[in-house]
């Protein structure tokens, strides 16, 4: 429907410049009928094509909200340096090389002007590259990094070798560098796992249709208060609310971090441990409501401490059909002092076997509104154009 309007608007504008005097058909002359219904039915195909074009683009527009971000995790499998290093490069450049006379016309229209002629000149020039430093994923996508965080992990690895070098060249009397090529491979350790996570858009039609699965609408006050992660460009996978007791360690995040990374690529899991203080079970409901349910991909863990860090009440939210991992996870945490090692272990245990990631296009039926602005925007566009069209057919065709 939202497409079809702009098109009707074409058809009924064309119908009745067609039966208005504007062309007439009817009481003229043949060359002046052809004219007419030559001008009729050019107006009639660019204005359906443009109205239709415009109802899509805004449609597209319009719906662009229903993808969200969410968090993909993988694992780091190397790193690379390039040394600096200079290559001799070519230049060309248009150099003056005199002058040369134009003559145009004839008799009294004739004209002589002067201008200036180039030629095409090649040059040298000494070209530096580098220092580089990157970083390769599962996915062989790089990734640029800096120099400290590849002394870091070259450390960890304690592997790297020279796999090659940049040839030095150079112009005229500069110097020619040569610079090396060093890598450096993960180990296989789980230990040693270099994480990196990444924002991803997915499409999210549950969140912005009028369907069973939506929540409540959430308050600007509770949005604000409960923003979700991933729109923020956060991948930690450790959220902590309230004013914290016990601080979570950066090796307990890092270890959450291995574990996502090594479940990241096959199971296309973000798990996400949120952390509340001596706080009720009913403040999941506001989290959830402020995020509008989980993403596809989350495996979020709710979970309440006390100041000494033993566990309130567990609770574990996905789009899962299947929460059998829910329970395994609740009661595995529940009533003891909290250790992300165990968390950890549970993840890395069951994830395997037990984590079905939801395929969101089982919601593809649902609908999504279009807001009230583009289709304004549609209709208004639409009317410029048909009156446009009319102004150009009436200008270009002609007898």
């Amino acid at each position: 429907m939202f497409i079809l309007i702009p098109v009707i608007i074409s058809l009924l504008t064309t119908l009745a410049i067609f039966l208005s005097p504007v062309w007439p058909v009817k009481n003229v002359s043949v060359s002046e009928r052809q004219l007419n219904l030559k001008k009729t039915g050019v107006f009639l195909a660019a204005t359906v094509v443009l109205t239709s074009l415009i109802s899509l683009l805004m449609w597209i527009f319009g719906t662009l909200n229903v993808w969200d971000c969410e968090v993909w995790n993988y694992r780091v499998v190397k790193i690379r340096h390039d040394e600096r290093w200079t290559e001799r490069e070519s230049r060309t450049r248009q150099v003056a090389c005199g002058t040369e006379t134009i003559t145009t016309g004839s008799g009294k229209n004739r004209r002589t002007s002067t201008r200036t002629k180039y030629r095409t000149e090649t040059y040298y020039v000494t070209e530096t590259y580098g220092p580089y430093w990157k970083s390769t994923d599962e996915y062989g996508d790089n990734h640029s990094i800096d120099e400290a965080t590849y002394n870091y992990w070259k450390t960890i690895w304690a592997n790297e070798r020279r796999t090659g070098e940049h040839h030095g060249s150079s112009a005229g009397f500069d110097r020619a560098i040569t610079g090396g090529v060093f890598g450096s491979n993960w180990t296989n350790d789980f230990a040693k796992i270099y994480p990196f996570s990444d924002i991803h858009r997915y499409k999210n039609k549950v969140r912005y249709s009028h369907s069973v699965f939506k929540l409540q609408e959430p308050t600007p006050e509770l949005m604000a208060k409960y923003p979700r992660p991933a729109d923020q460009g956060n991948t930690c996978p450790v959220i902590s609310y309230g004013n914290p007791k016990i601080k979570i360690s950066d090796d307990d995040v890092m270890l959450l971090r291995r574990v996502n990374a090594s479940l990241g690529v096959q199971k296309r899991i973000h798990a996400v441990l949120i952390v509340f203080w001596d706080e009720p079970r009913t403040i999941v409901n506001d989290v959830l409501v402020a995020w509008q349910n989980p993403n596809k991909n989350e495996l979020c863990t709710f979970i309440s401490l006390k100041a000494d860090g033993t566990v309130n009440w567990v609770e574990s939210h996905s789009w899962m059909d299947n929460t059998e991992l829910h329970g395994i996870i609740d009661t595995g945490l529940s009533g003891e002092h909290f250790q992300m090692e165990k968390y950890a272990k549970l993840l890395l245990e069951n994830c395997h076997r037990k984590w079905i990631k939801k395929d969101f296009r089982d919601f593809d039926y649902l609908r999504v509104d279009v807001a009230t602005g583009w289709k304004i925007a549609s209709l208004a566009l639409c009317i410029i154009v048909v009156i446009g069209a009319f102004i150009v057919v009436e200008k270009i065709i002609q007898e």
